[in-house]
């Protein structure tokens, strides 16, 4: 095994943990968190995650959703590892920007 597959498969190397940048339209709804106000969703590494919220005047955090249970639009996730956490971050809230569009104009990336 080389050392950057080492690194990869260790959960404490630079980079492995990871958590959901949420953006909201404004501050008020990322203090309030819910969810059909989300506007978009990264999962990125906890630094990167939450140097981009410090930069969103208020209007992005970070969420650390590893080894939990969540429930969105009546849809429960069970999160026990970092692909289940990376898949309920890039697609649980996408009912919303697809169905909020009377509201706002959604643009949704080809690759999903």
């Amino acid at each position: 095994m080389t050392v950057g597959s080492a690194m990869a498969q260790n959960a404490n190397a630079p980079g492995q943990d990871r958590v959901c940048l949420i953006t909201f339209n404004t501050p008020a709804e990322a203090e309030a968190g819910a969810d059909d106000t989300v506007v978009s969703t990264k999962y990125l590494p906890r630094k990167a995650a939450e140097a981009q919220a410090a930069k969103s005047g208020g209007k992005a955090k970070a969420f650390d959703y590893s080894d939990s249970t969540q429930t969105v639009a009546g849809v429960t996730y069970v999160i026990t590892n970092n692909d289940e956490e990376r898949d309920f971050c890039e697609k649980a809230f996408d009912r919303f920007r697809l169905t909020s569009c009377s509201a706002r104009a959604w643009i949704t990336p080809a690759s999903r």
